[in-house]
C-alpha cells in the first residue's frame, strides 16, 4: 500500500461475522483449540488499506455464499467465489450442521487450477484442475480488476483503485453499503466505464 501496491484479500469462508469479536474467539476455541483473549483481528481481511472480498453467488442478489465472512465495515466489495448451489444454500442455511454433501451441484463451482502432483480433487475428475468455491476464489477477480484499473489509470494510487472498484461495483442486498456486500459485486465493465 505504501509502496503503491494494491492488495487485495480474501473474507475468510467460516461463515462468521468478522465484527463480533465473541463470534471470533467462540469459533477459534471450538475449531482450532485457540483461547485468545482480549482485542483481536481477523488477518487479512481486517488490515486497514487492504480491500476485502466476500462471496456472491450467481442464483441470488440478496444472500452472499453460504460459507463467506462477512462484517459491517469489514467488507469492501463481494465477487463470484461460486458454490454448491440453491438447493444446498437453502438446506444449509436451515440448519448449518447438517450432512447435505449429496446436495452440492458442482456447475455452480469456479474452475480453478489445481497442483498436478496432487490426486485429482474429488469435484472433477481433471488433471491439473478442480471445481472450488470459497472467497478465494473471488478476491482474484477483484485483484484482476484492479490490474486492469491501474492500467487504464497508471496515475491512481491504491486508494483510488479500491474507490473506483467500490463506486462501480453493482449494488446487491441491501440498498447501499451492508456487511454481506460490502459496496456490491465489484464489475469489470462498470470499472472501465467510468469516466
Amino acid at each position: 500500500m505504501k509502496k503503491g501496491v494494491t492488495v487485495v484479500v480474501a473474507a475468510g469462508n467460516d461463515s462468521r461475522n468478522l465484527n463480533s469479536l465473541h463470534d471470533m474467539q467462540t469459533y477459534w476455541k471450538q475449531i482450532y483449540g485457540w483461547d485468545i483473549k482480549g482485542p483481536s483481528r481477523v488477518v487479512p481481511a481486517q488490515i486497514p488499506g487492504v480491500i476485502t472480498v466476500s462471496s456472491s453467488n450467481e442464483w441470488s442478489k440478496d444472500v452472499i455464499a453460504f460459507y463467506s465472512n462477512y462484517g459491517s465495515g469489514a467488507i469492501d466489495v463481494a465477487a463470484p467465489g461460486r458454490d454448491n448451489g440453491p438447493v444446498y444454500d437453502a438446506l444449509y442455511r436451515q440448519d448449518p450442521t447438517g450432512n447435505y454433501l449429496n446436495k452440492r451441484d458442482f456447475m455452480y463451482r469456479t474452475l480453478s487450477t489445481w497442483p498436478t502432483y496432487l490426486p485429482p480433487y474429488p469435484t472433477a475428475n481433471l488433471t491439473g484442475y478442480a471445481l472450488l468455491h470459497g472467497t478465494s476464489m473471488a478476491a482474484p477477480k477483484v485483484a484482476g480488476i484492479a490490474g486492469v484499473i491501474k492500467a487504464q489509470h497508471p496515475e491512481y494510487n491504491p486508494a483510488q483503485i479500491a474507490a473506483s472498484i467500490q463506486q462501480t461495483a453493482v449494488d446487491l442486498g441491501k440498498s447501499g453499503h451492508d456487511q454481506y456486500f460490502g459496496a456490491g459485486e465489484a464489475n469489470i465493465d462498470n470499472a472501465l466505464l467510468k469516466k
